[in-house]
């Protein structure tokens, strides 16, 4: 049966950011390594970068080699 309650405390929408985005996206050049900083594949992992950079009104060049992906910032233009 439901039950009248007087408060209520909502836990925030959404997920917690499972990488540490503020630091990554500071505007210094970021190397990341695969099985150490991010647990999906490069290719994934550069379209996270980008995507969040543009919701956070960055501009960024995101490369990959091997099992690494670099992070650099990049002038808006």
């Amino acid at each position: 049966m439901a039950k009248r309650i007087t408060k209520f405390d909502p836990v925030s929408p959404g997920r917690n950011p499972i990488y540490p985005w503020d630091t990554w996206l500071d505007g210094s050049i970021w190397m990341l390594i695969q099985g150490e900083d991010f647990h999906c594949t490069p290719g994934s992992m550069i379209k996270t970068v980008r995507r969040t950079a543009h919701k956070r009104g960055l501009h960024v060049s995101v490369h990959h080699k091997d099992n690494t992906v670099v992070i650099k910032p990049r002038a808006r233009s």
